[in-house]
């Protein structure tokens, strides 16, 4: 049926309209210039990321790594949200111009300029995905990450509708979000299969290695650390049990929301807890709670119980061994709307749609762990995770260069714990 449309919703197309004409003429015609008359630099490792203007987390301990064997590191950051068309084009400008004689690139999310051309083949791009095991549908299998359409193709006839939206997917959405990819690194061979879908993977390409992020967990320095830290910024929270409640966003990433603030808000907990939340970081941040200026891996170490959803997060967070929520204040809608890979009676942890239900589990959160349960799980989807990631990363990278020498993986996480990485 055809029906009036909004201006957000022309707004979106158009929005995406540009990125796709920067992403297949612009990008790629500014790659293949800078290629003229230049050798690729053997040493030259490029960090880069679209949703930050800083080092994202998961690209530190890599940085460190990198560092230590002697590499020369280049940092690409922009955030992508809050910068204009200009911005982006002078950024893309910026790195392809190393992009083009770089021999390795590390990114850790979705990054169109790496995308955009077909690269040369001495460059190796690594993408560190920022997530741990599998959960929620992502990439080429979810919609909301990569659209049917925009609403405005609707029309009366279902077939006429269909068409039009094949037709836009092809033209707004040409070509493979995660083309160009050597090595996509996962948390256990039971997720490799799923990110093959989503990213439209070769066979080979992605590789369970471990997910570089997680070694800090590993750390017994590193853990200790963390706390000492959130402590002395917020000594509020001394002799407190905290409960950390790190949702995922609904929505995508242009329109995303969060689902239960207000039930957060108005949760009533026992005096000797704390609540303490981190929003993703592409949802608006909600007035009227207690949210840290630190990452929230660096808060895991903290934490007495996880609160999440469907959020991947809590992979990372089952490898301390303590207790997870899984609060789902809008029922199975973003099951339903988005889809999952894996049942959520697959996870070992107690389900809650209330507020109500939600304090309850967390002060019974310590009794109703079950250690079994969930060291079976972490050896299903996080088996190669094992704080010796980075070093097997780097191992594959110094492969191709016998004259360097892969630093040791202790000694790498004991450096960036102890560095103004984390200490700020």
């Amino acid at each position: 049926m055809d029906r009036r449309f909004s201006i957000k919703e022309i707004a979106l197309f158009f929005a995406q309209l540009i990125k796709q004409i920067l992403q297949s003429v612009l990008f790629p015609a500014l790659y293949y210039f800078f290629c003229i008359g230049r050798k690729v630099n053997d040493k030259l490792v490029l960090l880069a990321d679209m949703h930050s203007e800083q080092r994202p987390y998961s690209l530190k301990l890599i940085h460190d790594a990198l560092i230590d064997a002697g590499f020369q590191i280049q940092e690409h950051y922009i955030e992508n949200k809050k910068s204009t068309i200009i911005q982006i084009a002078k950024f893309a400008a910026v790195f392809m111009y190393s992009y083009a004689v770089a021999r390795y690139v590390f990114i850790c999310d979705y990054f169109l300029p790496v995308v955009s051309c077909k690269k040369r083949k001495e460059t190796t791009v690594v993408q560190l995905w920022h997530a741990s095991g599998i959960l929620k549908k992502f990439g080429y299998d979810s919609a909301e990450d990569i659209p049917e359409s925009f609403g405005i193709f609707a029309a009366k006839d279902a077939a006429k509708t269909r068409l039009r939206r094949a037709l836009v997917r092809r033209v707004l959405y040409r070509g493979n979000l995660f083309k160009n990819y050597s090595l996509v690194t996962v948390s256990s061979p039971e997720c490799v299969t799923y990110y093959e879908s989503a990213m439209r993977l070769h066979k080979g390409i992605c590789v369970p290695i471990g997910i570089a992020r997680t070694d800090c967990l590993f750390n017994q320095y590193y853990v200790h650390s963390c706390k000492e830290k959130l402590l002395c910024k917020y000594p509020q929270l001394a002799n407190k049990k905290i409960a950390l409640w790190v949702p995922t966003f609904r929505g995508n990433v242009k329109q995303a929301y969060t689902a239960g603030v207000e039930d957060i808000i108005k949760l009533n907990l026992q005096e000797d807890w704390c609540l303490v939340v981190k929003q993703h970081p592409h949802a608006p941040r909600a007035a009227g709670l207690f949210q840290p200026e630190m990452d929230a891996s660096e808060i895991f170490p903290a934490a007495d119980v996880l609160i999440t959803d469907y959020s991947t997060i809590l992979f990372e967070f089952s490898l301390l061994g303590k207790p997870i929520i899984l609060f789902l204040p809008d029922g199975d809608q973003y099951e339903q709307r988005r889809g999952i890979y894996i049942p959520l009676n697959e996870i070992p942890a107690p389900v809650v749609y209330t507020r109500e239900e939600l304090a309850g589990a967390i002060e019974n959160a310590q009794s109703n762990y079950s250690p079994e349960r969930w060291e079976s799980f972490r050896q299903k989807y996080m088996s190669s995770c094992d704080g010796n990631t980075v070093q097997r990363i780097l191992e594959r990278v110094c492969a191709v260069n016998p004259g360097v020498k892969p630093p040791q993986s202790s000694f790498l996480i004991e450096e960036a714990a102890a560095s103004k990485v984390f200490y700020g």
